[in-house]
């Protein structure tokens, strides 16, 4: 490994031993070689942390540090502090990267001065203009609102971690990127259907475990507009519309809401000052969409389990005798 790799790969690691090897060994049979992986054992109660040691004993890429747990966003700001590397990617320990990942996020980003890159779910390479950034992060629009799936010049992560809050129950990685999106003026979309990121469905994860109540969402959102200055009208109206979904999740978790809170009459005020329905009646029409959508998916199961027994009973039928 040179002095100063090219690339630091951040990986948070908290009792995944399950899937660990999988993960560790993806990174390591890179195509790309220039980059030191870091594993932040962040307090693992399981095997995790004897995994790590094994790598780094094995491969001289691999630095590993064991702390308290504090979360995955601190275990990442844990990380920041000891890479060394011009960029930096994030991965998960649940998930797993193809072979040329990092190389087609290098050779994205070394040929931009940009802070920032990221993969696009659509087939084109353009910059994108700050309030557009923000907008798809809220609208989960062509881009996902993940830290991983991008990769950032370091300078910029250190300055934009010291702003997210030590303690935050839900949606850390998108409040992460939107402070993120305050210190650029673009960032370089790009798609490559060669790579992927595999994301695992853990349903141990801490997020499974995490319901939607109001607390949640003032703190959230104040936070947010303090540290969120944009002017642009657009992005307000979507801003708007993702605290009135938070809203929903808090009703659709089994909450009830106060109508006389100053969080709800400020979004009702906000509905009235960019001419929407009132706000019950937005938040109804959600909740109405919310519950069709399961309605479907839950349809299209039954469908697709019928449809796989029809195919076997009738599959004899079909067969050359």
């Amino acid at each position: 490994m040179n002095i100063t790799p090219k690339i630091s790969v951040i990986v948070p690691v908290y009792n995944t031993e399950k899937y660990l090897h999988r993960c560790i060994d993806s990174i390591l049979s890179q195509t790309f070689t220039d980059f030191e992986l870091l594993l932040i054992n962040d307090g693992s109660k399981d095997g995790s942390g004897d995994i790590c040691d094994e790598y780094a004993a094995k491969d001289n890429r691999v630095r590993v540090f064991h702390k308290e747990n504090d979360g995955a966003n601190n275990a990442r700001y844990y990380g920041l502090h000891k890479s060394i590397g011009l960029y930096v990617i994030f991965i998960d320990s649940d998930d797993i990267i193809s072979p040329d990942y990092i190389t087609a996020f290098y050779s994205e980003i070394f040929t931009t001065d940009l802070s920032v890159v990221v993969r696009s779910y659509k087939y084109y390479i353009r910059d994108v203009s700050q309030s557009s950034y923000m907008i798809d992060l809220l609208l989960c629009k062509n881009i996902s609102v993940s830290m991983t799936d991008k990769i950032f010049k370091r300078d910029i992560l250190l300055d934009t971690f010291k702003q997210l809050p030590k303690i935050i129950a839900i949606g850390e990685d998108l409040m992460q990127n939107l402070i993120i999106s305050q210190k650029v003026h673009y960032v370089k979309y790009f798609f490559n259907s060669t790579i992927s990121y595999f994301y695992r469905n853990n349903a141990n994860s801490v997020i499974h475990s995490i319901k939607r109540n109001i607390d949640n969402e003032k703190f959230y959102y104040n936070f947010l507009e303090k540290e969120i200055i944009v002017s642009d009208s657009a992005f307000k109206y979507v801003l708007l519309q993702s605290k009135i979904n938070g809203l929903v999740s808090v009703v659709l978790s089994g909450n009830k809401l106060n109508n006389t809170d100053d969080y709800f009459m400020n979004c009702k005020n906000e509905c009235k000052r960019l001419n929407l329905k009132s706000l019950e009646a937005v938040m109804i029409f959600t909740i109405h969409n919310a519950w069709l959508l399961k309605k479907l998916l839950s349809l299209k199961k039954h469908l697709d389990v019928l449809l796989k027994k029809i195919k076997a009973y009738t599959s004899h039928l079909f067969k050359k005798k």
